[in-house]
């Protein structure tokens, strides 16, 4: 896997550490903002999550602590120069099986941050979508349930890598190509999980 900044590395396992960082709300939203091919500076960041600069500034300081983003240039803005920051990774992941007690509650609430998100995208896109029908062209959802063997179940855990490759493919990257044509900022997520009875099942053996 490529790289697009000195010290960005391709993959990186979070540890507690990252986890506990991104367990609150505010800095997994800013961390969300941050990508690791397009530089983006905090009054940028601050304008897409509807936070104060220093608010922002304040989260963006803890990722650069625990290393979950780096410093990857600067930008002339008037008679200010604004730090342009990226992810330090390309892609991560996170190995539940190797989690602490600690570092799974951290994860937890994470995860919760990150539902919370997404419910208020989905809301704004629904109420978006009544007043403009063609934005649901950048809307979809899908839901389904059904039981899975173990062979399955990592077989198709596999090919959600590949949902996600094929995401990264339809970016576009070049803010002047993004000028000239009908862009929007969008989110791709997946879940893939037993249901509270299945989980409930193991904990009682």
């Amino acid at each position: 896997m490529s790289t697009y900044f000195p010290n960005q590395v391709p993959f990186l396992e979070l540890e507690y550490k990252h986890i506990e960082v991104l367990a609150s709300a505010p800095c997994s939203e800013v961390y969300a903002t941050i990508g690791p091919i397009e530089p983006i500076s905090i009054r940028e960041i601050s304008a897409e999550v509807g936070r104060s600069t220093a608010s922002v500034g304040e989260h963006v300081s803890k990722l650069l602590a625990v290393n979950l983003i780096i410093p990857v240039g600067t930008r002339k803005r008037r008679a200010r120069e604004e730090t342009l920051y990226a992810r330090a990774c390309v892609s991560y992941n996170i190995i539940v099986r190797n989690l602490s007690s600690e570092a799974s509650e951290a994860y937890i609430t994470r995860f919760r941050c990150q539902m919370r998100q997404i419910d208020r995208y989905h809301a704004h896109a629904q109420k978006a979508i009544q007043h403009d029908p063609d934005f649901a062209d950048f809307y979809a959802y899908r839901w389904q349930m059904g039981y899975m063997d173990r062979e399955s179940a990592i077989k198709f855990k596999e090919e959600m890598s590949g949902f996600l490759n094929r995401f990264r493919a339809h970016i576009e990257t070049d803010p002047a190509i993004r000028a000239k044509g009908d862009y929007v900022r969008v989110q791709f997520s997946a879940t893939f999980l037993p249901t509270q009875r299945e989980s409930e099942k193991v904990r009682k053996k």
